[in-house]
């Protein structure tokens, strides 16, 4: 009974973690939504949606549209969308349009990037990658307004002085 304790107290004291594979999505896959977790990500499929997680490799096949929050991003495929990152490895194979906010970036010579690039402090990093956001164009009116005389609302203008009388143009 005495070897049985000390064995279980020693299995106790020395805990082991490890390491857990990374999480797949293959090529033959498509996902619509968001996906969060605290491990590591590898994309060769399609996902369109927001990714948050603490490694993410984004394969040559990979396709993703959406926002992503990691630590560190490895790309060798698509990601349309803003990013914001620790460390961001952009690869030959690589296209990027859209943002990145970032502490460390590297970029392959070949690689395809189009957007706004732009390096955070590493103490500022959670504070300032919360204000960075996705810049869109101002929604335009919906309502045009005519300016032709011939159409419901328009009128003359009014007379400026004593005498002088409204023209309108035809």
């Amino acid at each position: 009974m005495m070897f049985k304790k000390k064995e279980a107290a020693r299995a106790s004291s020395q805990t082991v973690i490890r390491k857990a594979p990374p999480s797949i999505i293959s090529a033959d896959l498509h996902i619509v939504g968001d996906i969060e977790g605290d491990g590591e990500l590898y994309i060769d499929g399609r996902v369109d949606g927001n990714i948050r997680c603490e490694t993410l490799t984004v394969g040559k096949q990979g396709q993703v549209e959406g926002k992503i929050v990691v630590a560190t991003l490895n790309l060798l495929g698509t990601i349309t969308g803003s990013v914001r990152a620790q460390a961001v490895s952009i690869m030959k194979t690589a296209r990027m349009p859209g943002d990145v906010a970032h502490q460390k970036i590297g970029i392959d010579v070949e690689a395809m990037v189009d957007g706004l690039y732009k390096q955070l402090k590493p103490e500022g990093f959670e504070k300032r990658g919360a204000r960075f956001k996705v810049v869109t164009p101002p929604d335009l009116p919906k309502v045009a307004i005519s300016r032709s005389p011939k159409s419901e609302g328009a009128m003359a203008k009014p007379a400026r002085e004593k005498g002088e009388t409204a023209k309108v143009r035809n």
